[in-house]
């Protein structure tokens, strides 16, 4: 670096022909290492967090609605304790990316899959962008601006298929099973609203 500026110097210099080289050679071997090391980053602040034994009451009991069972917030809530996925990873799952496992029946099986590139629930498009593009007026939520209610970020997690998806994984494994059951229930809660609506509507 030294000699990158000694000749950086000398061009720029009309005289340049009478300095010595020599002299400049010694010059540059003396020449010391200065340099600000970089300093720590030190947080003595502590994260807060939930307490571990309160977690089985918050997802029983803390999501009763007028009386009813609020499914769909249990399952999130379990997928980010014990599925260890993050906030914003929730928002990217499909309901067919919730399947029952192929070789435990008893359990779910969870897949999140690339927002963008990730394989489209129709066969008939290359990737979920495409999908959501022709076939609903939403796109990937990755792709809207921060500041837009249905924006959800998304950290690049390591994609474990070549169709870009990893799966989640239970800890403790037992969970999958106390997943599939709730989530079995806010499905069957869905149909019933579902169906009541269209009767609703179809009343004369």
């Amino acid at each position: 670096m030294n000699w990158c500026a000694y000749y950086h110097k000398q061009a720029n210099i009309f005289l340049n022909h009478l300095s010595s080289y020599s002299k400049a050679q010694k010059e540059a071997a003396r020449q010391r290492l200065v340099y600000t090391p970089n300093s720590l980053m030190i947080s003595n602040d502590k994260a807060e967090r939930f307490p571990e034994d309160k977690i089985e009451s918050l997802i029983h009991e803390g999501f009763i609605t007028r009386g009813n069972q609020d499914y769909r917030s249990q399952a999130m809530t379990m997928l980010l304790n014990y599925g260890g996925l993050r906030k914003s990873e929730i928002f990217h799952i499909f309901t067919s990316d919730i399947t029952i496992h192929p070789n435990h029946p008893d359990e779910a099986l969870i897949r999140v899959y690339h927002p963008v590139y990730g394989r489209s629930p129709d066969p008939r498009y290359k990737n979920r962008a495409e999908y959501l593009k022709t076939e609903t007026t939403y796109k990937s939520r990755n792709t809207y601006r921060i500041t837009e209610r249905l924006y959800s970020g998304w950290k690049n997690p390591l994609m474990t298929s070549k169709e870009g998806y990893f799966e989640v994984i239970f800890n403790p494994t037992h969970k999958a099973k106390e997943f599939l059951n709730i989530w079995v229930k806010s499905t069957a809660l869905c149909f019933v609203l579902l169906k009541n609506n269209t009767r609703t509507k179809n009343q004369p």
